[in-house]
């Protein structure tokens, strides 16, 4: 493999004499930008894509200083894996990958995070709180747009008129909310839930 070096050409000797060197310089650039892109080298099956990207590879860094009307995308390490984020030319940052996807997960949607998970009904008539997942980047840290509560029930064919499961009067924050199953969820087994903020 060539090894590009910076002081060719020499300007001290002819560049019949450099050229070799020149090429060796020209190879090593070709091979560094065809990293991530369609080498100029290659002749592509679809003429005219040397150049275009095939991989954007980002090595993880600190969230970067905001530059006034420019749009950043970067990668950061968040809990031991390499998560993309955005900033705005206003300073704004938004977490735009990061997931885990099990019965209690979340997932982060374009900036906007969604946690979804499955609790068992423990209690009737009592206000019960619910804490959201937390750590590791996934944090609500402004606001919550939605908290959505579906009931399960006991067989496939309970019903009852009497059934009621809600979220508790001001008690949605940015780390969980309050619910509340009244007598009739005596009928049903556990509930699914969904929030979704930034």
């Amino acid at each position: 493999m060539s090894t590009y070096n910076p002081n060719i050409p020499t300007g001290i000797v002819n560049l019949d004499q450099d050229y070799k060197s020149l090429q060796k310089n020209f190879q090593q650039l070709d091979t560094t930008y065809g990293v991530d892109h369609v080498k100029f080298s290659v002749n592509p099956a679809a003429p005219g894509l040397n150049g275009y990207h095939l991989n954007i590879h980002q090595i993880p860094q600190a969230d970067p200083a905001a530059i006034a009307g420019i749009s950043q995308l970067y990668a950061k390490t968040v809990s031991g894996d390499t998560q993309l984020f955005h900033r705005t030319g206003g300073g704004g940052i938004s977490q735009l990958t990061g997931y885990r996807q099990n019965a209690r997960g979340w997932q982060y949607l374009g900036g906007v995070l969604l946690q979804w998970g499955i609790v068992t009904i423990s209690s009737i008539n009592t206000d019960v709180a619910l804490a959201f997942t937390t750590g590791g980047g996934m944090n609500f840290t402004s606001a919550i747009y939605t908290v959505q509560l579906q009931l399960i029930g006991k067989t496939p064919s309970t019903s009852s008129s009497n059934n009621s499961l809600f979220v508790v009067n001001t008690t949605v924050g940015l780390t969980g909310f309050t619910w509340r199953a009244n007598a009739g969820a005596g009928d049903f087994t556990s509930f699914y839930w969904t929030a979704i903020g930034v």
